[in-house]
């Protein structure tokens, strides 16, 4: 038990079980930089521009279910409706980006979305004290 608990505070700065996963993840990382820079006209790569990904060596890409298919079908009803504009609460900020190639989008949330894109995203901070007035109908 006392291992478990060791195990839970380290593992958010070192995760023991991808230690061998990182280890065979590295040697593939190095095989494949060493046959990228034979490739004849390969771009030189500095050192300190690598960046391995070890644990990113799955045969397709993983998705959430959920997420996806709703996305696709809230994506295809707005396109449909074409708003001149679409009040978002609460939504991930990825779908709220995607929105702003359709129609312009308030994103109201509790915390604050610092993205700039080329259509309009406006902010409306919706903190826990002004939706708890909300709630008390102040």
């Amino acid at each position: 038990m006392r291992t478990q608990g060791l195990t839970r505070f380290v593992q958010p700065i070192f995760d023991l079980g991808r230690v061998p996963a990182a280890t065979r993840g590295y040697a593939r990382f190095l095989r494949d930089l060493r046959a990228y820079r034979e490739l004849p006209g390969a771009e030189p790569i500095r050192r300190r521009d690598l960046y391995p990904q070890l644990h990113d060596w799955i045969p397709a890409s993983p998705y959430d279910e959920h997420y996806f298919f709703q996305d696709v079908w809230a994506a295809r009803r707005v396109a449909e409706l074409s708003p001149a504009r679409h009040v978002d609460v609460g939504s991930r900020v990825d779908w709220v980006g995607f929105l702003t190639s359709l129609t312009d989008v308030v994103f109201v949330d509790i915390r604050p979305l610092e993205a700039q894109v080329e259509r309009e995203v406006r902010a409306l901070d919706a903190g826990v004290d002004r939706l708890l007035a909300l709630a008390s109908g102040i």
